[in-house]
């Protein structure tokens, strides 16, 4: 029995340790560095996760369908952050080491595989609540509120079902443990003989959802733009109908549409690029340590930057922290209100609606 199971390690070594003899393959000293970056993202992204969660809980002003999808998103966040850092700081517990280096994995403990189905759940449904946040958004102003609310539910099945069935076939078919050729730290997925096994799993568990978010999400909200920039006559009145806090409002809500999405891509992709460059050459992703810091910054941080879009920046928010009031005076005072045609107010009223201008008063 103890022959055959050092043969099975030896064989692991020689598959899975392509560089490097470390935690992460790199040098310790780097390998501090990416256990810094993941930590203080980590718990960035918890505080940020948790503000957007209290500040819907707290203001009644606030709550809307768009605001409630976020905090459904905050939450994935929030555990995706957590089991990140912690899944960095119990590394150790994931790895046999002789004389400093690894030399067999062990089978995934316990604690191991409970990180890895709370992390690939949360991770899944981030992608897919940040893009039915899209969804929800586009039905709203290019189509109608009543049609944005009936997909709500079928949101709630896919965005909570779907990575409820990617987790329950990972788990049942031995998919999930720790692999530092993955991640920068935590548990996800183990590593198959099959090259062909790896890069199915990867896909299937995340990387694939995440892929088609970058191309589902910036189409959702440049569609969403095209809306906002087709209305002519409320751009012809913007001059003469909206008040100058209205204007600005309108304007953040159209820096809105650009940011959400060129965030999202720019934490989420250098993770994506690591799994491409080893699918096109085993283990060369491990000679690139800026690509691995990329990844712990992004991989961490989508709750830090949602709470920085949703709350630092967005006034009616800011306006509930005395800490902020100064800076939200500075940014723009308060709305006195909009005035026009119905035409011009129902477009406004749907951008509000739709959570993207919040501190507009609609006067009809």
């Amino acid at each position: 029995g103890g022959g055959g199971r050092t043969d099975n390690a030896t064989m692991s070594v020689d598959h899975e340790l392509h560089f490097g003899s470390t935690d992460f393959g790199f040098s310790k000293e780097k390998d501090v560095v990416l256990k810094v970056i993941v930590i203080t993202m980590s718990a960035l992204s918890v505080m940020g996760s948790s503000l957007i969660i209290f500040s819907y809980m707290a203001w009644k002003d606030i709550r809307s369908t768009s605001r409630k999808l976020l905090v459904f998103l905050s939450i994935c966040d929030f555990v995706t952050a957590l089991f990140n850092g912690v899944g960095v700081v119990a590394g150790e517990q994931y790895l046999v080491h002789h004389h400093g280096s690894v030399v067999a994995y062990n089978e995934p403990t316990h604690f191991c595989i409970a990180q890895s189905v709370l992390n690939t759940y949360s991770s899944v449904g981030s992608f897919l609540w940040t893009t039915g946040v899209g969804v929800y958004l586009y039905l709203s102003i290019v189509h109608t509120a009543a049609k944005a609310e009936r997909s709500v539910p079928v949101l709630h099945v896919f965005c909570w079902g779907v990575p409820a069935a990617v987790v329950g076939a990972a788990l049942g078919w031995g998919a999930l443990g720790y692999d530092p050729n993955v991640t920068v730290g935590w548990c996800w997925l183990r590593s198959f003989e099959s090259d062909a096994q790896n890069q199915m799993w990867r896909l299937v568990a995340g990387k694939g959802w995440e892929m088609t978010s970058y191309i589902v999400v910036p189409i959702l909200y440049i569609l969403v733009k095209r809306k906002m920039r087709s209305q002519r006559t409320l751009q012809a009145e913007a001059q003469t109908l909206l008040t100058p806090s209205a204007r600005v409002a309108v304007q953040e809500a159209d820096r809105k549409l650009v940011v959400v999405p060129l965030v999202f891509v720019l934490l989420r992709l250098w993770g994506t690029v690591r799994f491409i460059m080893d699918w096109y050459d085993n283990g060369a992703r491990g000679h690139y340590f800026f690509l691995a810091v990329l990844q712990a910054f992004g991989d961490s941080g989508q709750g830090f930057a949602n709470s920085l879009l949703f709350c630092v920046w967005t006034k009616r928010v800011r306006d509930h922290f005395p800490c902020c009031w100064r800076l939200s005076n500075k940014c723009d005072s308060k709305a006195s209100g909009l005035h026009g045609n119905s035409r011009s107010i129902n477009d406004m009223t749907r951008f509000k609606n739709a959570g993207f201008i919040e501190q507009v008063q609609v006067e009809e």
